[in-house]
């Protein structure tokens, strides 16, 4: 059974993606694991935000590029969101919030860090073997970073993954509140990515 993970991505910068998001493609696919693009757009957000490393808490940045306002309940997100940044405190890669759903990526990333960071929002921890995808230290790029069998059957049972039937079932929802969203509006051009970026907070939350 294959099983989705709905990933969306934004951006403060400038940054094509498609690599990262084809590392994060090829490193799931060997555990059965689809990683599908839903959306990505550019936001108006800290190019270089604060961040809370402890994981404690969330700085008002992390709130800003996460979309979260007063009453948003993240955990009941249907899709992992990834923001790209062009640079993150101590010089780190990434840095995730599971508990949100949500990670930052900086521009100068390896093509695996995403993945990686992907990897702790399906409930994955920090390992000491280097050719791991979990490595503490971040994955090496000169090896095709791979999980074990363990590590395969916790991201398997995350919470945030659907089957197919049921990825393309919660995308037949969103495009149809996009639609509804679009004729609200009275229809017209150059807001489509608003019209579906709100639809996937309104399913989201279902």
């Amino acid at each position: 059974m294959i099983l989705c993970l709905n990933l969306r991505v934004t951006k403060t910068v400038d940054f094509d993606e498609s690599e990262s998001v084809l590392a994060s493609t090829r490193a799931f696919s060997l555990i059965g694991i689809s990683v599908r693009l839903n959306s990505s757009s550019r936001i108006v957000g800290p190019a270089c935000p604060a961040v809370d490393f402890s994981g404690n808490s969330l700085t008002q940045d992390q709130k800003t590029l996460f979309g979260l306002t007063e009453g948003t309940i993240a955990s009941s997100r249907r899709y992992a969101l990834a923001c790209f940044v062009d640079r993150l405190p101590q010089e780190s890669l990434g840095f995730s919030n599971p508990g949100v759903r949500s990670c930052i990526v900086s521009r100068n990333c390896q093509p695996h860090t995403l993945a990686h960071e992907l990897g702790h929002l399906l409930g994955l921890v920090h390992v000491s073997d280097p050719r791991n995808l979990m490595y503490e230290f971040g994955p090496t790029e000169e090896l095709s970073p791979v999980l074990n069998l363990s590590q395969q059957t916790a991201a398997q049972s995350s919470p945030l993954l659907m089957t197919s039937a049921a990825y393309e079932e919660h995308r037949s929802k969103v495009e149809l509140a996009a639609y509804y969203n679009w004729l609200d509006r009275g229809g017209g051009h150059g807001f489509h990515e608003d019209d579906w970026l709100s639809a996937e907070r309104k399913v989201g939350a279902v």
